[in-house]
């Protein structure tokens, strides 16, 4: 889910709910938490004009049940020097997934009746959220709070999988990318969807926020906006229970098992 300014403000009303005693690594580690809100979407920004295997790892981390990923990463940052920020990092990643696994059944619900990618019906959240936020859609700085430091970067690359060189592309990448298709220069917003366009990259042109957009935006913003509101709760009790399985005292949750497109257990 792509949608960065809606899985930030997630992240901002669960933080707003948990104690520094419980989660002393969120607090000791924000920009470790706030880059992990967003999940494997940072793998997507890595070259993201062309396929390759770290874009495609995002991807593959979505489809497939989310339990074995969190087993691996507390296995992998057990002990080591980078465990606080990884730790944060994980408190984040949750919060990602739960979003995504609560919204995309809906996504798919509404890119089928009004014949929209997934990307498009995503930035008709993010467009109603940031309007209600009273923040102009195609002024908006989306990607302030993604940093790629020394703690991020080691998180990302140990967590998933990847260089730390490609982790750093990536964060960066998506910093970039995401001030690009936030063009409020109309000149600069023709030549960006053009270009999108001759490489027939239609999923990223979806993404732009445009000045004005179609009646049917509404609807899907406020679909959404009762599903974000619905994964909440479903996201404290997760993190309650990730931090007991890092800390070794419970088992992992059952609905982990699930993936990110679907809250129906694989």
């Amino acid at each position: 889910m792509p949608a960065i300014y809606a899985h930030k403000m997630f992240g901002e009303r669960i933080l707003s709910c948990l104690s520094r005693e419980r989660f002393p690594e969120i607090f000791a580690q924000p920009d470790a938490f706030a880059l992990g809100l967003h999940g494997p979407d940072v793998l997507f920004y890595y070259r993201p004009l062309q396929k390759n295997p770290v874009s495609d790892k995002g991807n593959a981390m979505h489809e497939a049940s989310a339990a074995p990923f969190f087993t691996r990463a507390r296995d992998i940052i057990k002990n080591t020097p980078q465990e606080q920020a990884c730790r944060a990092y994980l408190y984040g990643f949750v919060c990602h997934f739960c979003l995504d696994s609560v919204c995309h059944p809906t996504v798919a619900e509404l890119m089928a009746r009004y014949s929209l990618t997934h990307t498009a019906v995503e930035a008709a959240l993010e467009r109603s959220m940031l309007l209600a936020d009273g923040v102009s859609p195609t002024r908006a700085k989306l990607a302030t709070h993604i940093q790629a430091t020394s703690e991020t970067i080691a998180a990302v690359s140990l967590v998933c999988g990847v260089t730390p060189a490609q982790a750093k592309k990536a964060i960066r990448s998506m910093r970039f990318y995401s001030g690009l298709l936030r063009a409020a220069n109309p000149v600069k917003r023709f030549f960006v969807r053009g270009a999108l366009r001759l490489a027939h990259k239609k999923s990223i042109l979806d993404m732009m926020l445009l000045p004005t957009a179609s009646p049917s935006y509404a609807d899907i913003g406020e679909a959404l906006s009762l599903k974000f509101t619905a994964a909440l709760p479903k996201a404290k009790a997760l993190l309650l229970n990730l931090r007991a399985f890092l800390d070794g005292t419970e088992a992992l949750d059952g609905r982990l098992s699930t993936n990110y497109e679907s809250e129906e257990q694989l």
